[in-house]
């Protein structure tokens, strides 16, 4: 397998869109073989990203060829600009935002409403990966007002913002699978009557599919000491989650 394939099926930073992104950089490397013994090595590694089933439906369909690859590509970057654009107007009196891990739609629409307006973000350090530390480290860099708390402070953050903004590894008709964490956060922001917004493309829109129990943890054993942590949770889409 190819090493740079290897080293994002070690990744636990990065998002999915931005996993993706990353994989479809490494397409012109691969024969078909490749691609699809990638794919499926994906799958294994990160089940409740959906990305992966839309990769591997893509090139089920397209043969794997630069013309195909460059259309996958753009694809890709255009359904992450929509998405963007939507976030932008509606949420443009949202000055203040509270987030959870590091969706990277979530970042770059941080990113650019701080072009247009004084922005103010509240992250949660999300364990165990602590990719929440990440986005703040890399949005302070950046001179955006952010504050990194504990994953048990967060819920005394979320009267004090405008709204809660989330990404997605998957959204089905009436549920979402996103960080562990991000239930409680919904369900306070509810109690509070605070808006929560979820960015995601419409290729994480997989259905048919029902992952299983098993899926929800990872392998997160250290040295002597071996752990599985519930790392992802499902959250009931409700009229006060707004999918943009």
């Amino acid at each position: 397998m190819d090493q740079a394939v290897k080293t994002l099926l070690e990744n636990r930073e990065l998002g999915a869109s931005a996993l993706l992104a990353e994989f479809s950089n490494l397409l012109p490397g691969l024969d078909e073989a490749e691609l699809f013994e990638s794919v499926t090595a994906l799958k294994q590694a990160f089940p409740l990203m959906a990305v992966w089933h839309f990769a591997e439906q893509y090139f089920q369909q397209h043969p794997l060829e630069p013309g195909s690859i460059q259309t996958f590509k753009k694809l890709i970057k255009a359904e992450k600009e929509q998405v963007l654009q939507r976030a932008l107007t509606r949420l443009s009196s949202c000055q203040t935002i509270l987030t959870v891990s590091r969706s990277s739609l979530v970042e770059q629409y941080i990113l650019r409403n701080s072009r247009l307006t004084p922005t103010t973000v509240i992250c949660s350090e999300s364990l165990p990966g602590r990719e929440g530390l990440a986005l703040t480290e890399k949005l302070q860099h950046l001179d955006i007002h952010t504050t990194c708390v504990k994953d048990w402070e967060i819920l005394d953050k979320i009267g004090s913002v405008d709204a809660i903004l989330i990404g997605a590894d998957w959204v089905f008709e009436q549920q979402i699978i996103n960080k562990w964490g991000t239930l409680e956060i919904v369900m306070r922001a509810q109690h509070l009557d605070k808006p929560v917004y979820v960015l995601a493309e419409s290729f994480k829109y997989i259905h048919g599919l029902e992952p299983s129990l098993a899926a929800f943890y990872q392998d997160w054993s250290r040295d002597y000491t071996k752990r599985r942590i519930q790392v992802f949770e499902i959250i009931p889409r409700s009229s006060t989650i707004t999918l943009i």
